[in-house]
């Protein structure tokens, strides 16, 4: 590596792309476009860094992180052959972080170590916290939170305030807060017992605002995970035996005593002992899948591209009687499908792949398994990679454990 810069400003230049990075952890609570400039910043930080820091072997780094670009290349290639179709445009700027950060990160990573894991966690968590008692305070102060109506019809008003709100949908709320905890969790054992009060108080809020959106995949996602996650790291088996027997009776309690919860998961019970034309998201859910099934099997190889997605869609919503997209319109809630639809198997597999990749490289690691176990589970009812944010949030995160990985050699990578 040659320096032609001064070492001093070489260390400012050093830090403030450092730091650039763990700040765009913050991204949940952040609007879209102070995001975007971040991400803009730190890469030009990156390129500033490279022009007179000459790192070697930049290309085996980024070809490390390439892996998560190639699933979505079709996207560009529809936009070469549809550049003026505004769907297909839009559909290909949200996934340009696809491509812009593998190799941004694998220049950095070429010229600069990552911070430990813990940083990023943090900032990620403070994110989601502050984004959580903002929004606790506002359903408070307006009596949402507690007002009877706020939790019928599956708790529409509760989760529809909490969106227009926080300016996150309840999913993706509920998954990073699934993250968060999970990550407290994981280095619970780890801390001071001052540490361990506040991992607890904070573990409690995240919780109990997840279970007040009671956005059901993610909730899935956070009780199975951490159920395997206590496995994971708890040696006594005793000792994880009598945490089993004190969490498990008091999960099954939860729909009894949390209204929204409740009014979610008896939407279950309903969707077999009503009629089909009564007002049910079950039923609704069942609609979309099955439309977007049979859409993916018959377009199996080559997809309709992002142009015609939707509109396949709605045309095989109202043939199945789904007549609420004439207010809002419904994505397959499924990203499997979604990419299966939009470019076919062939994209779809790569997706899969790149998966899968992540996680033989990190298989050593509890945390960073639960993290994308709970990823492909919400994936499978909620298509995350159609807004932004959960663009950023798989990108960033899939970087960041990926090259850490590699970095340590397989050694804990929270240390």
């Amino acid at each position: 590596m040659h320096i032609f810069m001064p070492g001093k400003a070489t260390g400012y230049l050093r830090a403030s792309t450092q730091w650039l990075f763990v700040s765009l952890f913050l991204f949940p609570i952040l609007p879209l476009a102070i995001a975007n400039l971040l991400f803009i910043a730190f890469s030009f930080f990156v390129i500033l860094s490279w022009i007179y820091i000459k790192p070697d072997r930049v290309w085996l780094s980024i070809k490390r992180n390439l892996v998560i670009a190639l699933a979505f290349l079709p996207y560009l290639i529809d936009l070469a052959i549809h550049p003026h179709n505004s769907i297909v445009s839009f559909e290909a700027e949200k996934k340009l972080l696809f491509f812009v950060c593998p190799p941004v990160i694998g220049i950095y990573m070429a010229m600069y170590s990552l911070k430990p894991l813990k940083v990023y966690m943090y900032c990620f968590i403070a994110a989601v916290l502050a984004l959580t008692l903002y929004t606790l305070a506002l359903l408070v102060f307006r009596n949402i939170l507690f007002s009877p109506q706020s939790f019928e019809n599956g708790a529409y008003i509760l989760r529809n305030s909490f969106e227009k709100i926080s300016h996150l949908h309840p999913t993706y709320y509920s998954l990073f807060a699934t993250v968060s905890i999970l990550w407290l969790i994981y280095e619970y054992h780890k801390q001071t017992p001052l540490l361990k009060m506040l991992f607890v108080i904070i573990g409690l809020i995240l919780f109990f605002q997840e279970l007040f959106v009671a956005a059901k995949m993610p909730l899935a996602a956070l009780v199975l995970s951490s159920l395997f996650l206590l496995y994971r790291i708890t040696s006594n088996r005793k000792k994880l035996i009598t945490i089993y027997l004190i969490l498990i009776p008091c999960l099954v309690m939860l729909p009894i005593l949390v209204p929204s919860l409740k009014n979610r998961i008896y939407e279950v019970k309903d969707s077999i002992t009503l009629s089909s034309d009564q007002p049910n998201t079950v039923n609704d859910r069942q609609v979309i899948f099955d439309c977007s099934k049979t859409i993916f099997m018959n377009n199996i190889w080559f997809g309709l591209g992002s142009g015609n997605y939707q509109s396949a869609l709605n045309v095989c919503y109202l043939c199945q009687g789904l007549n609420n997209i004439k207010n809002t319109q419904y994505n397959a809630h499924n990203q499997f499908l979604t990419m299966g639809i939009n470019y076919g198997i062939i994209p779809l597999a790569l997706f899969i792949i790149a998966m899968c990749i992540y996680i033989k490289r990190t298989i050593a690691n509890p945390f960073a398994t639960v993290l994308m176990i709970s990823t492909i589970m919400v994936m499978l009812t909620e298509s995350i990679l159609e807004r932004q944010w959960g663009v950023y949030f798989y990108v960033l995160f899939f970087m960041l454990i990926i090259n850490i990985s590699a970095k340590v050699q397989g050694k804990s990578i929270a240390s």
